[in-house]
């Protein structure tokens, strides 16, 4: 679970409201979204376990306990920085006790890539992933720096979070690195001089350092996959049992891994791999089932890099590309376990949002394609709703920017409140800062006051709107109590910070991080928790480290 990432601050301006039926939309020929299966490609991939090596027991970090924690949870871990050391804390959900272990690892707070607590802490909260060693203090292939064999020792491992202690889960690296890469070039242009071979087997190598570092947790938290290069020329997939503390071997293929993903239910893996690393870099998304049995291509020479999506259900995910000055553009859902994949959308589009049913999609596009200028743009910037039953697209009257009204225009933040059919969005308008309820049928209705920023609790029963205060409401729009910020909002100016959120699982409560976008070291990240039912606010943390990336585990 993540901080929400968003908005800007805003010139104040007078509430615009209004509201207006629906509209079919029915756009040119070359904007209709279609229906659109895409053949399945079957690769060949080698599945096979790998045996791990004996998993010595390492120092174990030591952990200073505060006695007011609680002794159940959940807890909120984030990561702290002192100079050169990175420090993990645990508070209770309230923002109260403390309990603080040293992160592991030599000069771990100078490679922040390596600390995202949401990617590499268990989903159970038992342990810790981490790396150890190097790539052999390589930089770049392409630049006159060469890797060092003898100093190459990219190690995976484990570190459980009751008591510190550590272990080894395997080496990284295959036994010929980083000779393999020439190996691979020279195979795979036989043809080419030396000077073109040779610069394959840089880009090669620099996609391998993209990703070899790549790993996910299971949901259940049993599994560790992770990218490793042991086996193969090229790194591949392999799984971590836990239990066992057996390595298995997920996939072979001649492609450098990018980045891991599990379904929601564990049962499948799924993996990005490239050739090439660099700008206009494009990957290969598979799938391979959690016991192996199975693997299939998915999407081929994508864009988007990145292994996972935005889960429509534990077998089908939405994907889109990714393009400078476009944006995000081109929505498919894929189905992982078929290998079907149907289009949704063609042009850009942001604030995408899933109804409380996963029957609607609603998104806020300016219909612009790559290659397509805003003269050739075939429809008005607008939000739509699309059925996924059938594909049929609503535009949202008075949410074009050619509307008298203007209401709901330049949606960039749009959550999913699922209170009825007539407030099943709420949504930001970036013009003026004014937020509108979208029913299911594409009906727009002023809530009637201007934010900064929004935020919709997990169960959905209760949001909050942060302005000069912190508004919470119940779901169906009734005015719960206002919370005053903390005296130390905004010191510098309040055009400079952020304000992101992170609720409580059970939406009893949230968590307020204030960020400062100047990074200045007077004015540092500040973490404060609210109670949602007495409005109580409690400042948790005064230097909240930038790369923290804050993750609730249960006790």
């Amino acid at each position: 679970m993540q901080f929400n990432k968003n908005i800007s601050i805003f010139a104040m301006a007078l509430i615009i409201s209004g509201c207006a039926a629906p509209a079919i939309f029915s756009p040119t020929p070359s904007a209709l979204p279609t229906l659109t299966p895409f053949p399945t490609p079957t690769p060949t991939r080698i599945n096979r376990p790998l045996e791990p090596t004996n998993l010595p027991v390492q120092p174990s970090a030591t952990a200073t306990a505060i006695p007011s924690l609680s002794a159940k949870g959940p807890f909120l871990a984030y990561m702290q920085s002192t100079g050169d050391q990175l420090e993990i804390i645990f508070r209770n959900a309230d923002g109260s006790g403390e309990k603080m272990i040293p992160y592991p690892g030599k000069d771990a707070a100078k490679n922040p890539m390596n600390n995202s607590l949401s990617d590499t802490i268990s989903p159970d909260g038992q342990w810790l992933a981490y790396y150890t060693g190097s790539v052999g203090g390589y930089e770049s292939l392409m630049g006159p720096e060469t890797p060092d064999p003898d100093t190459a020792d990219l190690t995976l491992n484990l570190m459980s979070l009751s008591d510190g202690k550590t272990q080894v889960i395997t080496r990284l690296l295959s036994k010929d690195y980083p000779d393999n890469f020439t190996q691979v070039a020279r195979q795979m242009n036989q043809n080419k001089s030396v000077e073109e071979q040779q610069n394959a087997a840089k880009r090669l190598h620099d996609a391998f350092i993209s990703g070899i570092q790549s790993l996910a947790w299971s949901p259940d938290g049993h599994f560790l996959a992770f990218a490793g290069q042991m086996d193969g020329l090229s790194s591949d997939v392999y799984s971590y049992d836990i239990g066992s503390q057996t390595i298995k071997r997920l996939s072979s293929g001649p492609e450098e891994i990018q980045s891991i993903a599990w379904s929601p239910d564990g049962q499948w893996i799924l993996e990005s791999s490239t050739y090439d690393f660099g700008e206009g870099t494009h990957c290969d998304l598979f799938a391979t089932s959690s016991d192996s049995s199975t693997s299939r291509l998915l999407l081929s020479n994508t864009n988007d890099c990145g292994a996972g999506g935005e889960w429509l259900n534990n077998h089908s995910m939405f994907r889109s590309s990714q393009g400078n000055g476009i944006g995000t553009y081109g929505l498919l859902l894929v189905n992982i376990e078929t290998g079907g994949v149907i289009k949704v959308w063609d042009a850009n589009f942001n604030a995408f949002s899933i109804s409380s049913d996963q029957k609607l999609i609603a998104f806020y596009s300016e219909n612009i394609k790559p290659g397509m200028t805003e003269a050739s743009n075939p429809a008005p910037a607008s939000l739509y709703i699309i059925n996924l039953s059938d594909m049929q697209v609503i535009a949202v009257k008075g949410s074009d920017e050619s509307s008298d009204n203007e209401t709901g225009t330049g949606v960039q933040h749009m959550e999913t409140l699922g209170a009825s059919k007539d407030r099943m969005f709420i949504l930001r308008n970036e013009n003026d800062g004014t937020l509108d309820y979208l029913s299911t049928e594409g009906i727009l209705t002023p809530v009637g006051m201007q934010a900064i920023n929004f935020s919709v609790a997990p169960d959905r029963q209760h949001w909050i709107a942060v302005g000069d205060r912190i508004q919470v409401y119940q779901a169906d729009g009734t005015h719960v109590r206002d919370v005053d910020l903390p005296e130390s909002e905004c010191p510098d100016g309040c055009l400079f910070w952020d304000r992101d959120f992170l609720w409580r699982p059970d939406s009893s409560g949230l968590f307020l991080m204030l960020e400062n976008q100047r990074y200045n070291s007077d004015y540092p990240n500040h973490l404060y928790a609210m109670d949602l039912l007495s409005g109580g606010i409690r400042l948790a943390e005064t230097n909240i480290w930038e790369f923290s990336d804050p993750v609730w585990i249960p006790g």
